[in-house]
């Protein structure tokens, strides 16, 4: 706006900019009065403040519009002048990602395993358990079944088996001395001179992500994978995994077998003492009463002491049965798992993928790049003009 405009042809440029018709209007623009307007006009004078405002609206506007009108060309015209830069950004980009991808990154291998239990799903208190309900009798509920495929599972999938397996000594090459895969992993993630807590607290969540176990709900084929940073560690690892929760399920069904001969063992004490008192109770009657037949109620006496001899010995045969059951089966070790599919160590690494690590790592290295022009180019001043 030129300092020579009188206010009159301010005020009518103003109107004509913003679709006034009135004065009116054009004062409460300013927010002052139309007395006071009137006395701009007849002055031909406006005040200092209202006059930088003018000027300000009437000067940014087309510099912004022109700014907004042209960014489209201005992006094409960047891109244009900086075709060789953002090309050698991209070969550099794409060259080095390659470089770390195959050469530098930690590979990693995915061992694979399928395993069944082959434990019984609680069967073996079950012949005892029937026998025992015909005569009235009931076992403890935590002894009366135990889902062993269900319980191998969770073990492979437990903490504490995850300890067991740190403390395991692998060895990766004949070459290489025995370590623990506690001192392995030190090693290969660089923590020997860290505290040993945080050590500790980095390989337990490395192990973690790296362990996955998986089963369908209708079968109790188990899946397990395992990644590791060498193929015959991976195989290894899965091994000795299964080995040693295959040992804590015996150990715990020994233990649950020893309880239960345990209790075998005192019912047979308390059993065979009610069989002796029923055998006595029907040897007293009959010495007492050497012709029941010709007694309807004495028949019925002899019956009812008869029926408690044969149950109490059925009961004591069956406890001696399941006694001797308990007693192999508490010594015998024999594994409870079979492994469906061995793993084998694999032959191709599982990550990185070089090609799709190096293809996205470049496009991303690009688009950062691109936003870094555009900002020091065409953002930084528009936002100088909106300011």
């Amino acid at each position: 706006m030129e300092q020579s405009k009188n206010v009159r042809q301010i005020i009518d440029e103003l109107m004509q900019k913003n679709g006034y018709r009135h004065f009116y209007e054009v004062a409460e623009h300013f927010g002052v009065t139309a007395q006071t307007l009137s006395g701009w006009l007849k002055n031909n004078t406006i005040p200092h403040k209202h006059l930088l405002t003018i000027q300000n609206e009437f000067a940014s506007s087309p510099e912004i519009e022109e700014n907004h009108a042209g960014i489209l060309p201005k992006l094409f015209s960047l891109i244009r002048d900086k075709k060789k830069t953002l090309l050698f950004m991209s070969v550099s980009i794409f060259l080095a990602s390659f470089v770390y991808f195959q050469f530098i990154a930690d590979p990693v291998y995915t061992a694979k395993a399928s395993v069944i239990p082959t434990g019984d799903s609680g069967g073996e208190f079950a012949g005892l358990t029937g026998a025992a309900a015909q005569i009235g009798l009931s076992f403890p509920v935590a002894n009366e079944s135990i889902a062993w495929d269900e319980l191998f599972f969770e073990i492979l999938r437990s903490d504490g088996i995850k300890r067991k397996l740190l403390n395991t000594e692998f060895q990766l090459k004949k070459s290489q001395q025995v370590q623990t895969l506690r001192q392995l992993l030190l090693n290969h993630l660089d923590l020997e001179n860290k505290p040993s807590e945080i050590g500790e607290i980095r390989i337990n969540n490395y192990l973690k992500k790296r362990v996955r176990v998986t089963k369908t709900r209708f079968s109790p084929l188990i899946h397990i994978q395992m990644d590791a940073h060498d193929p015959l560690l991976a195989s290894n690892m899965i091994n000795t995994l299964v080995q040693l929760s295959n040992e804590m399920q015996v150990d715990i069904k020994t233990r649950q077998m020893g309880q239960k001969r345990q209790f075998i063992e005192e019912r047979i004490v308390e059993v065979k003492k009610e069989l002796s008192q029923a055998e006595s109770g029907l040897k007293n009657f009959r010495e007492r009463n050497r012709r029941p037949n010709k007694s309807p109620s004495l028949l019925l006496e002899e019956s009812r002491l008869m029926r408690d001899v044969t149950l109490q010995n059925n009961l004591y045969l069956t406890l001696q049965t399941q006694f001797e059951e308990a007693k192999i089966e508490e010594v015998e070790r024999t594994p409870m798992v079979e492994i469906v599919d061995e793993p084998v160590p694999p032959l191709d690494k599982t990550s990185p993928r070089v090609i799709m690590s190096t293809i996205l790592t470049t496009f991303l290295g690009i688009v950062f790049i691109f936003f870094i022009i555009i900002s020091k180019e065409v953002m930084i001043p528009l936002l100088a003009i909106l300011n």
